[in-house]
């Protein structure tokens, strides 16, 4: 694992680490990502860079 994937894990878990599964679904489904894509759609990278993590 390269240091910049493990510095991404890092944030990752500082801010996700202690919430609950559901707490993170119902985060993950307020993001850009999620609300514009269709249903069982792959989300597209473009919206990486709007993530709120």
């Amino acid at each position: 694992m390269s240091k910049e994937e493990k510095d991404i894990l890092d944030v990752v878990i500082e801010k996700l680490g202690k919430k609950s599964k559901n707490d993170i679904v119902n985060f993950m489904h307020k993001e850009q990502a999620y609300v514009e894509t269709a249903q069982r759609e792959i989300i597209p990278f473009k919206y990486a860079k709007s993530l709120k993590i």
